[in-house]
């Protein structure tokens, strides 16, 4: 498998470096001649156009071709064909969104498009992604996807009713500065796409 992940989906996509890192694993010949493809997979975020633009502005400008990839309303989905040949045979790079794991494991569970994203990565497509991209390759992650300001409804509507509302909010809310401000939810173990099963820890 080749993968670049990082902590945060949309701060770490933003670096030169991991740019680089993304690029040196993609046909050179495509990288030089501007010609790959890049498949960004927004559910974990519900498709909002600003992290999508966060994740994937510097691949853009190193002459990627964006391909938005809608799956969270069913009206805006393709055919699973359409999908297979996204996923499998156009995509040379996919980046998938930080944001909400669990509504984006239940949703591509019910459309199938959990076992295409491990055939790409077994033909040698780039995965890319950070905090929900990054877990949900693992069999299973703690994830903050019952953090009340993640859910579908809230984010949808904090970008429609504010202009810069869906650039600005992305992935999880950010920790309570004071113990006031503490919201009453907790961290759940979201079963993932047991692609690989290993142990990470992280200690500040």
């Amino acid at each position: 498998m080749k993968a670049v992940c990082v902590g945060s989906g949309s701060e770490g996509l933003q670096h030169p470096e991991i740019t680089e890192a993304i690029l040196s694993m993609v046909d050179q010949e495509k990288v030089s001649s501007k010609s790959f493809n890049v498949v960004y997979l927004g559910t974990c975020t519900y498709d909002l156009r600003g992290p999508m633009e966060n994740q994937t502005k510097n691949l853009r400008a190193a002459g990627g071709n964006i391909i938005k990839l809608c799956v969270t309303n069913p009206s805006d989905r393709a055919s699973f064909d359409e999908l297979k040949e996204l996923v499998t045979v156009t995509a040379d790079i996919i980046v998938i969104s930080g944001g909400n794991t669990l509504f984006a494991m239940d949703v591509w569970r019910k459309i199938k498009l959990d076992v295409l994203l491990k055939e790409a990565a077994d033909s040698g497509v780039v995965m890319c992604g950070g905090s929900a991209g990054f877990i949900c390759w693992f069999t299973g992650g703690h994830s903050d996807s019952w953090d009340p300001e993640t859910y579908k409804n809230f984010m949808l509507d904090e970008a429609k009713n504010a202009s810069e509302a869906d650039l600005k909010k992305d992935e999880a809310s950010a920790a309570p500065t004071n113990t006031a401000e503490v919201k009453s939810w907790r961290y759940l173990r979201v079963s993932n796409l047991n692609y690989f099963s290993v142990r990470l820890y992280y200690k500040r």
